[in-house]
């Protein structure tokens, strides 16, 4: 099984290729934070109830520090194991807020069943729906970059599966939405796929090497496909830290602690690089989170 999942690593790392979708020479993430395993269930709702049975996080990022954009993004992630339902409700609601532009509000409600495999191992498929409102204001340009004020609503679907072992955890989500073309102001619909890949390394009692993989095929007004990750190393299941990078030549760092095994706090720093240097702005994130068993 190592062997097979080793591979499965490498070749999803080869197959993926990067493309940017810039504003103004600047990238949006497809996914607002980039410690993506504490809220996999925003990309996929399989992972709702699959790792606890009572979870709960806050995670607060800034994207573009250093220049006068500066989106920020807060992400309030919900899941509860029913035995009663045979798996797991769960609640997301995500805010983006680009300064003095637009404000958007996910709000998604999740539910996943899980088939018990035994020794540990689930296979889960989850469903997911909710809504986005979108508030924009391109008159606050002086002269205004687009003559409009408005308010849409949109709606989402999700549907995803994941498999989990002790050691092992691979998914499969999709993702379709509607989004409001603001030149044309209509009403189009769209698609995200996503690939989640994670493996752990036990080295003997101390220590634990985690990689996580997430690839992403986001497409609206452009496509992009991006891989996100991460390299973590766990200290007697206590005290952690690591590495992330994505294909857009993003490299960061992050360090975090889990309190008795119940509460976690992260935080990650990420800076945007390129061959002749480093940019002058980076992304940064924190995340607490109390999980219950």
């Amino acid at each position: 099984m190592k062997s097979i999942t080793i591979f499965l690593l490498i070749l999803i790392c080869i197959s993926t290729r990067a493309q940017e979708l810039i504003f103004p020479d600047l990238e949006i993430k497809p996914l607002p934070f980039s410690m993506f395993w504490n809220s996999k269930s925003l990309f996929n709702p399989a992972a709702s109830g699959v790792d606890n049975r009572y979870y709960a996080a806050v995670a607060g990022g800034e994207q573009w520090i250093g220049t006068n954009y500066e989106p920020r993004d807060i992400g309030v992630i919900l899941a509860m194991k029913s035995d009663f339902l045979h798996g797991a409700i769960g609640m997301n609601y995500v805010h983006t807020a680009f300064p003095e532009v637009f404000k958007i509000h996910n709000l998604n409600a999740i539910y996943s069943y899980h088939i018990n495999l035994g020794n540990e191992k689930i296979l889960s498929a989850g469903i997911s729906g909710g809504i986005s409102l979108v508030t924009s204001d391109y008159t606050m340009y002086d002269p205004p970059f687009y003559n409009e004020k408005s308010t849409n609503s949109n709606y989402n679907l999700q549907l995803g599966m994941l498999y989990r072992s002790d050691h092992l955890q691979l998914g499969l989500s999709s993702h379709h939405f509607e989004y409001t073309d603001i030149y044309s102001a209509g009403k189009e619909i769209s698609s995200n796929i996503y690939i989640y890949s994670s493996y752990r390394f036990d080295i003997g009692e101390i220590l634990d090497i985690n990689p996580q993989l997430l690839i992403t095929r986001h497409k609206s007004y452009t496509e992009i496909i991006n891989l996100s990750s991460g390299l973590l190393f766990a200290f007697k299941e206590r005290f952690w830290t690591g590495f992330t990078y994505r294909t857009d030549n993003t490299y960061g760092g992050l360090a975090g602690f889990d309190i008795a095994g119940i509460v976690r706090i992260g935080y990650s720093y990420e800076i945007r690089t390129k061959v002749s240097g480093i940019e002058n702005y980076g992304n940064h994130e924190l995340l607490v989170a109390l999980m219950l068993r």
